[in-house]
């Protein structure tokens, strides 16, 4: 059984994201590959790609553009999301 929990909002989640909107400002597919190869070392499947995408813009469509103090950003969310897979908590 797991747990899921909630990371703070500091640290690496922001770094990461934060590092992948500078180094490829524009393109999501960008983004989603430098968020990739950080984290995973590896670059992401054309599937990783298409629901990365699709995630951000449903985050994005979700809320306003600059979200309240505090609240985390849609890139932050998805590299939550990446943070959290079993990819990343655990080696096989």
């Amino acid at each position: 059984m797991q747990i899921g929990f909630n990371l703070p909002n500091s640290g690496p989640l922001s770094a990461v994201a934060t590092m992948a909107e500078i180094a490829s400002a524009g393109e999501a597919e960008k983004k989603i590959r430098e968020i990739y190869r950080v984290l995973y070392s590896r670059e992401p499947s054309a599937d990783e790609i298409a629901v990365g995408v699709q995630f951000v813009q449903d985050e994005k469509a979700k809320g306003p553009a600059m979200p309240p103090r505090g609240a985390l950003t849609p890139w932050e969310k998805y590299a939550q999301v990446l943070l959290a897979a079993n990819e990343f908590v655990f080696i096989d």
